[in-house]
C-alpha cells in the first residue's frame, strides 16, 4: 500500500555532500560536508552541497543540531520559503567558543523538520462573531 504522507526528496549538487541522516519521523540532520576550523569568534557559511525538493503543503524549519553544541547557527530557528523550487540549505555558524573548533566531516550541524500545513488561507472577517 502506498504511503499518503508527501515525500521530500533531496539530490547531490556535490558528490562529496553528505547524505542527511533520517529517522524517519519528519525530522533530517544535515553534516558537515567536509573538515573545518572556526577560530574563537569567527563565522563561516557552510555549503550543504544538497538540494531538497520540498512539495505543496509541507512547511520546513530550520533549527540547531544540537543544544550542547559549542557553535549557533546565526538564525538558529529559521522557517525555510520553499516556494518555487528546490531548497539549498546552507548553515551560517559562528564559534562562540574560547577555543577554536574543529568541525569533522559527517558532524550533525543542523536539523530540517517537516510539518503539513493545516491551515488554508486567511479569511478576512467584519467582527469576532464570524468566527464562530
Amino acid at each position: 500500500m502506498e504511503s499518503l504522507k508527501p515525500r521530500v526528496m533531496y539530490s547531490k549538487l556535490d558528490p562529496d555532500a553528505m547524505d542527511p541522516l533520517q529517522n524517519g519521523s519528519g525530522v533530517c540532520h544535515l553534516l558537515s560536508p567536509k573538515e573545518m576550523t572556526l577560530k574563537p569568534g569567527e563565522e563561516t557559511l557552510i555549503e550543504t552541497g544538497l538540494r531538497f525538493y520540498i512539495p505543496p503543503g509541507i512547511a520546513t524549519l530550520l533549527s540547531e543540531g544540537s543544544p550542547n553544541q559549542p557553535y549557533h547557527l546565526a538564525r538558529p530557528h529559521d522557517w525555510v520559503d520553499t516556494v518555487g523550487g528546490g531548497f539549498k540549505p546552507a548553515l551560517r555558524l559562528y564559534n562562540d567558543a574560547r577555543d577554536p573548533l574543529v568541525l569533522r566531516r559527517g558532524e550533525r550541524l543542523a536539523s530540517l523538520r517537516f510539518f503539513p500545513l493545516l491551515a488554508e488561507d486567511l479569511v478576512p472577517i467584519k467582527s469576532d462573531h464570524e468566527c464562530n
